[in-house]
């Protein structure tokens, strides 16, 4: 699968130099809805209180698949908009990933 990577920080020149050909960073964009529109999922692995990216990416349509925690909790509805992983894990994320 390919994976889209949008927005920046600190790590980012470090995860990018060592990222297969199948991940792609775009750094920071301005309008994000055609992306969001044209992706099967949107990933959502941090912690945020609340968190208004999920929200943009459900309004697109596309489910979202986030961290078990903050904000995610509130707006993430397992089985209807999108799934939930339990740890900020790779293993995590793949679980749930193979399993919905």
């Amino acid at each position: 699968e390919k994976l889209v990577i949008v927005g920046d920080g600190r790590d980012r020149a470090m995860l990018a130099a060592g990222a297969p050909p199948n991940v792609r960073f775009l750094g920071r964009q301005s309008e994000t809805l055609e992306l969001l529109r044209g992706c099967k999922a949107f990933l959502f692995p941090g912690l945020e209180d609340f968190g208004i990216a999920p929200l943009e990416a459900m309004s697109a349509g596309r489910p979202v698949i986030a961290f078990c925690g903050g904000g995610a909790l509130d707006t993430v509805v397992p089985g209807v908009c999108g799934e939930l992983f339990e740890e900020q894990t790779p293993e995590s994320l793949v679980e749930t990933l193979s399993t919905n």
